[in-house]
């Protein structure tokens, strides 16, 4: 099955994302979630993810450098960005960092589940 874990600061977008998709029905495992991207990196290397699903913007550390920092210690690593912002900069940072998605919030499960792994 294939390993997904969340980071996102705001619990209730965690919440929502555990609780309102179906990720059995796409034999998708939630190994892991994270308030933060500090702990991210922690608790990545113990569960090893196929799937990253995170925020962008987050306090201490960001998405994008907490993904370039997993993306080294997991190159394979499947990466799904978040953001309220349709910013510029990050788009081309997700472009770097070979993300497969950037989706802006509020995205719902139809969105979420638009890309493809392997």
């Amino acid at each position: 099955m294939i390993k997904l874990m969340i980071v996102d600061d705001e619990v209730n977008i965690r919440r929502g994302l555990r609780e309102y998709i179906s990720w059995d029905a796409w034999e998708i495992e939630l190994a892991a979630e994270a308030e933060n991207a500090e702990s991210a990196l922690n608790i990545a290397m113990h569960v090893r993810p196929d799937i990253l699903l995170t925020d962008i913007r987050m306090d201490r550390m960001d998405g994008i450098e907490m993904t370039r920092r997993l993306k080294e210690m997991l190159p394979e690593l499947k990466v799904i960005l978040l953001s309220g912002y349709s910013d510029i900069p990050y788009l081309q940072a997700a472009l770097q960092l070979k993300a497969v998605e950037y989706l802006l919030k509020p995205a719902g499960a139809d969105k979420t589940l638009l890309f493809t792994v392997g």
